[in-house]
Formats: structure tokens, C-alpha cells, sequence
């Protein structure tokens, strides 16, 4: 049995596993974002409203 292949899989898989966290990482950041600026720009449209 050849050592190297399972290794190979193992890193592919952290390889991928990474970059799908990076990935949700940066849409849930944005998401939160989003969110985020939404809530400022509801806050000032009902401060000048006042």
C-alpha cells in the first residue's frame, strides 16, 4: 500500500474543507454587513423623521 495517496486525500479534503469555510466565513460577514447597514439606515431615516 502506497503511504503517499491517503495522505494526498487527507490534505485535498483540509484543503477543500478550508476553503469552504473561508468561503461561508466571507458570505456570512457580508451578510452581516448587509444587515448592519440596513439597521443604521432604518435608525436614520426615523431620527430625521423626528
Amino acid at each position: 500500500m502506497n503511504v503517499q495517496e491517503p495522505v494526498n486525500v487527507i490534505y485535498q479534503t483540509i484543503i477543500s474543507v478550508k476553503s469552504l469555510c473561508f468561503s461561508s466565513i466571507v458570505i456570512s460577514t457580508d451578510a452581516l454587513a448587509y444587515i448592519i447597514l440596513e439597521h443604521e439606515e432604518k435608525n436614520t431615516m426615523t431620527f430625521l423623521s423626528d
